[in-house]
């Protein structure tokens, strides 16, 4: 979640936060599951869920190691996927002459997660990178094929619906 205000727009460094969010992966239509993470996500900015993620950050930084590490190791696990996205330049870099074709990102998997799904915009093009356990996610390369088909349903749904 991007926490930047207008004014600092362009100012460099991070100033981002996270949330947990369900994701409709039963729902078979893309227009209900794409409605479906639209009206969660507009619920968690409307709560402003960010400022609780950014509160226990701040907390754990005044926490000794010992107390913060034992809290996480008894916190329950609530995701086992991390899903980021960086918006790029979107205009064409290039060095020593060579034209940039993209730039594929890669996210850590967390201890205890099975997947990373990294975007970046680039150019007018989304690139993606994917990181897995392999004794969780043994089908990656079919996860990505599912991933695109996904993605060119949303792109298609996007299409008839602009006018």
């Amino acid at each position: 979640m991007n926490l930047r205000t207008e004014l600092e727009r362009g100012r460099p460094g991070n100033f981002v936060s996270s949330w947990i969010v369900p994701l409709p992966v039963g729902e078979p239509a893309a227009e209900d599951r794409l409605g479906a993470i639209c009206r969660t996500t507009l619920a968690l900015k409307q709560g402003r869920a960010e400022l609780a993620i950014d509160t226990l950050f701040g907390i754990s930084e005044l926490l000794p190691q010992r107390v913060l590490s034992l809290a996480v190791r008894a916190a329950p696990r609530s995701a086992n996927l991390l899903v980021t996205n960086v918006p790029g330049p979107q205009f064409p870099l290039y060095q020593l002459g060579a034209r940039l074709l993209g730039i594929y990102p890669l996210a850590p998997c967390l201890p205890g997660s099975g997947l990373a799904i990294a975007l970046f915009s680039y150019d007018g093009k989304l690139c993606w990178g994917l990181n897995a356990d392999p004794a969780k996610v043994p089908d990656l390369a079919e996860l990505a094929g599912e991933i695109d088909a996904a993605y060119r349903e949303l792109a298609t749904l996007a299409q008839r619906s602009t006018p």
